[in-house]
Protein backbone atom coordinates (compact mmCIF):
# COMPACT_ATOMS: atom_id res chain seq x y z
CA UNK A 1 0.00 0.00 0.00
CA UNK A 2 2.88 2.20 0.35
CA UNK A 3 3.65 5.03 -2.26
CA UNK A 4 7.06 4.61 -2.04
CA UNK A 5 7.36 0.92 -2.49
CA UNK A 6 4.80 1.12 -5.24
CA UNK A 7 7.22 4.04 -7.15
CA UNK A 8 10.54 1.90 -6.32
CA UNK A 9 8.81 -1.16 -7.87
CA UNK A 10 8.09 0.87 -11.24
CA UNK A 11 11.73 2.06 -11.15
CA UNK A 12 13.12 -1.63 -10.39
CA UNK A 13 10.64 -2.64 -13.51
CA UNK A 14 12.40 -0.07 -15.65
CA UNK A 15 15.57 -0.74 -14.96
CA UNK A 16 14.63 -4.48 -15.59
CA UNK A 17 13.18 -3.51 -19.33
CA UNK A 18 16.29 -1.11 -20.28
CA UNK A 19 19.01 -4.18 -19.29
CA UNK A 20 16.64 -7.41 -20.44
CA UNK A 21 14.63 -6.48 -23.47
CA UNK A 22 13.87 -9.68 -25.04
CA UNK A 23 12.64 -10.83 -21.39
CA UNK A 24 10.52 -7.53 -22.06
CA UNK A 25 9.02 -8.67 -24.95
CA UNK A 26 8.80 -12.20 -24.14
CA UNK A 27 6.17 -10.89 -20.98
CA UNK A 28 4.91 -8.08 -22.82
CA UNK A 29 1.11 -8.79 -22.14
CA UNK A 30 2.01 -9.04 -18.18
CA UNK A 31 3.96 -5.77 -18.27
CA UNK A 32 1.20 -4.30 -20.29
CA UNK A 33 -1.29 -4.98 -17.52
CA UNK A 34 1.50 -3.94 -14.50
CA UNK A 35 1.52 -0.97 -16.95
CA UNK A 36 -2.19 0.00 -17.23
CA UNK A 37 -2.29 -0.39 -13.17
CA UNK A 38 0.42 1.81 -12.34
CA UNK A 39 -1.33 4.71 -15.09
CA UNK A 40 -4.37 4.45 -12.96
CA UNK A 41 -2.36 5.40 -9.67
CA UNK A 42 -3.39 8.08 -6.97
CA UNK A 43 0.31 8.83 -6.74
CA UNK A 44 2.06 11.48 -9.17
CA UNK A 45 5.35 10.06 -8.51
CA UNK A 46 4.00 6.40 -9.66
CA UNK A 47 2.09 7.55 -12.69
CA UNK A 48 5.64 9.15 -13.85
CA UNK A 49 7.74 6.24 -13.33
CA UNK A 50 5.18 4.42 -15.04
CA UNK A 51 5.05 6.86 -18.09
CA UNK A 52 8.93 5.95 -18.34
CA UNK A 53 8.29 2.43 -18.11
CA UNK A 54 5.69 3.08 -20.94
CA UNK A 55 8.07 5.30 -23.59
CA UNK A 56 11.01 1.96 -22.61
CA UNK A 57 8.21 -0.78 -23.57
CA UNK A 58 7.44 0.76 -26.31
CA UNK A 59 11.07 1.50 -27.57
CA UNK A 60 11.52 -2.22 -26.96
CA UNK A 61 8.78 -3.81 -28.25
CA UNK A 62 8.45 -1.43 -31.19
CA UNK A 63 12.10 -2.70 -32.16
CA UNK A 64 11.11 -6.22 -31.79
CA UNK A 65 8.22 -6.51 -33.75
CA UNK A 66 9.70 -3.83 -36.85
CA UNK A 67 13.17 -6.63 -36.48
CA UNK A 68 10.34 -9.71 -36.27
CA UNK A 69 11.17 -11.00 -33.19
CA UNK A 70 6.92 -9.65 -32.06
CA UNK A 71 4.16 -10.12 -34.14
CA UNK A 72 2.43 -6.61 -34.11
CA UNK A 73 -1.00 -9.03 -34.54
CA UNK A 74 -0.55 -10.80 -30.93
CA UNK A 75 -1.11 -7.31 -29.04
CA UNK A 76 -4.10 -6.07 -31.37
CA UNK A 77 -6.67 -8.10 -29.03
CA UNK A 78 -5.32 -6.77 -25.97
CA UNK A 79 -5.65 -2.86 -27.61
CA UNK A 80 -9.16 -4.02 -28.94
CA UNK A 81 -10.59 -5.19 -25.62
CA UNK A 82 -8.69 -2.14 -23.46
CA UNK A 83 -9.99 0.55 -25.93
CA UNK A 84 -13.73 -0.15 -24.87
CA UNK A 85 -13.26 0.18 -21.33
CA UNK A 86 -14.55 3.30 -19.65
CA UNK A 87 -11.13 3.91 -17.58
CA UNK A 88 -9.43 6.97 -18.54
CA UNK A 89 -5.94 5.73 -18.07
CA UNK A 90 -6.62 2.78 -19.52
CA UNK A 91 -8.02 4.57 -22.57
CA UNK A 92 -5.04 6.90 -22.42
CA UNK A 93 -2.53 4.43 -22.43
CA UNK A 94 -4.17 1.83 -25.21
CA UNK A 95 -4.55 5.21 -27.57
CA UNK A 96 -0.97 6.48 -27.16
CA UNK A 97 0.04 2.37 -27.88
CA UNK A 98 -2.39 2.48 -31.19
CA UNK A 99 -0.76 5.72 -32.38
CA UNK A 100 3.00 4.54 -31.86
CA UNK A 101 1.95 1.40 -34.02
CA UNK A 102 0.56 3.16 -36.69
CA UNK A 103 3.60 5.68 -36.75
CA UNK A 104 6.52 3.44 -35.86
CA UNK A 105 5.74 0.24 -37.22
CA UNK A 106 6.67 -0.68 -40.59
CA UNK A 107 3.92 -1.54 -43.08
CA UNK A 108 1.45 -0.17 -40.95
CA UNK A 109 0.12 -3.60 -39.74
CA UNK A 110 -2.38 -2.36 -37.60
CA UNK A 111 -4.45 -1.32 -39.79
CA UNK A 112 -5.57 -4.56 -41.14
CA UNK A 113 -7.72 -4.42 -37.65
CA UNK A 114 -8.66 -0.69 -37.53
CA UNK A 115 -11.73 -2.11 -37.67
CA UNK A 116 -12.16 -3.58 -34.24
CA UNK A 117 -11.78 -0.40 -32.69
CA UNK A 118 -12.31 2.81 -34.77
CA UNK A 119 -15.84 3.18 -33.26
CA UNK A 120 -14.51 2.98 -29.61
CA UNK A 121 -11.58 5.84 -30.84
CA UNK A 122 -14.44 8.02 -32.87
CA UNK A 123 -16.33 7.56 -29.49
CA UNK A 124 -13.25 9.52 -27.68
CA UNK A 125 -13.92 12.17 -29.69
CA UNK A 126 -16.64 12.73 -27.63
CA UNK A 127 -15.61 12.15 -24.37
CA UNK A 128 -15.45 14.97 -21.71
CA UNK A 129 -11.38 14.25 -21.07
CA UNK A 130 -9.60 17.05 -23.10
CA UNK A 131 -6.63 14.78 -23.23
CA UNK A 132 -8.60 11.78 -24.18
CA UNK A 133 -10.17 13.78 -27.27
CA UNK A 134 -6.69 14.64 -28.17
CA UNK A 135 -5.69 11.53 -28.14
CA UNK A 136 -8.22 9.98 -30.41
CA UNK A 137 -7.97 12.79 -32.84
CA UNK A 138 -4.61 12.09 -33.12
CA UNK A 139 -4.41 8.70 -33.69
CA UNK A 140 -7.14 9.05 -36.31
CA UNK A 141 -4.90 11.93 -37.97
CA UNK A 142 -2.25 9.53 -38.06
CA UNK A 143 -4.02 6.63 -39.47
CA UNK A 144 -5.55 8.76 -42.78
CA UNK A 145 -2.70 9.08 -44.17
CA UNK A 146 -1.66 5.10 -44.08
CA UNK A 147 -5.64 4.47 -45.14
CA UNK A 148 -4.55 6.08 -48.35
CA UNK A 149 -1.55 4.74 -48.79
CA UNK A 150 -2.64 1.65 -48.86
CA UNK A 151 -6.19 2.37 -51.37
CA UNK A 152 -3.71 3.55 -53.67
CA UNK A 153 -1.61 0.06 -53.30
CA UNK A 154 -4.97 -1.65 -52.99
CA UNK A 155 -5.80 -1.49 -56.58
CA UNK A 156 -2.32 -2.99 -57.27
CA UNK A 157 -3.08 -6.15 -55.06
CA UNK A 158 -0.43 -5.65 -52.76
CA UNK A 159 -2.51 -4.67 -50.00
CA UNK A 160 -5.18 -6.37 -49.40
CA UNK A 161 -5.10 -7.23 -45.63
CA UNK A 162 -6.55 -3.73 -45.32
CA UNK A 163 -10.34 -4.88 -44.78
CA UNK A 164 -12.18 -1.57 -46.60
CA UNK A 165 -15.83 -2.88 -46.14
CA UNK A 166 -15.41 -3.26 -42.07
CA UNK A 167 -13.62 0.27 -41.94
CA UNK A 168 -16.38 1.52 -43.94
CA UNK A 169 -19.82 -0.21 -41.74
CA UNK A 170 -17.81 1.22 -38.66
CA UNK A 171 -17.56 4.72 -40.48
CA UNK A 172 -21.73 4.09 -41.22
CA UNK A 173 -22.30 3.05 -37.20
CA UNK A 174 -20.45 6.41 -36.23
CA UNK A 175 -22.08 8.67 -38.35
CA UNK A 176 -25.01 7.85 -35.81
CA UNK A 177 -23.22 8.90 -32.87
CA UNK A 178 -24.99 11.43 -31.43
CA UNK A 179 -22.43 13.85 -31.17
CA UNK A 180 -22.40 16.27 -33.42
CA UNK A 181 -18.33 16.51 -33.53
CA UNK A 182 -18.04 12.81 -33.88
CA UNK A 183 -20.58 12.72 -36.76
Amino acid sequence: HSQRVRYYATESLFNVVKVLPSLAVQHFFILFEILRSLYADVDLDVRSGAELLDKKLKEVLLCAINAGNFSADACVPLFARFVHMKNKPTKRLTLTWLHEFVEKLLGAPILEFLHLFLNDVFGMVADPNQSIRDLALSFLQSVLPKLLENNEDFEDGSSARVDFDRILQSLVTTMEHPDPFVR
